[in-house]
């Protein structure tokens, strides 16, 4: 959690905001139920949804997990705080450190969320058109 100030005096960060996770959490629990509702009954449907349900529990699990091995043992090593306290608001208006270089945060939330957020709104739409076509 590198938190500086750089030649433009925005702050620049190298780890995302906690907001951002949160909303990928919520995401993924979206996308889940939406996939859910093409469930019914017998077949083999079920063992899909339960494939896609276990794909997207481990995917928002394990990053949360090796979080937090990271911030115990950089709190361990050196008595580092979690965060830095700012605020989402704060956080996005900064710059966020990638390996082309910095980009403003609030891009770098959105270039993240966004296939997130297109598979989310798209279960949920084709699980609204399954429902009347049928």
């Amino acid at each position: 959690m590198v938190a500086d100030k750089s030649r433009s005096g925005r702050s620049r960060s190298s780890y995302l905001h906690p907001g951002v996770y949160k909303i990928l959490t919520a995401l993924g629990i979206w996308a889940v139920l939406a996939a859910w509702t093409f469930w019914h009954g017998p077949g083999y449907a079920g063992l899909a949804l339960g494939v896609v349900t276990l794909f997207f529990v481990i995917s928002m699990t394990l990053p949360r997990i090796l979080g937090h091995i990271w911030r115990t043992a950089r709190r361990q090593l050196h008595d580092a705080p979690l965060t830095d306290g700012r605020s989402f608001d704060v956080w996005s208006r900064g710059e966020f450190e990638t390996a082309a270089g910095p980009v403003k945060g609030w891009l770098a939330a959105a270039e993240i969320l966004l296939p997130f957020i297109a598979v989310a709104v798209g279960m949920t739409v084709f699980a609204i058109i399954e429902h009347f076509a049928a």
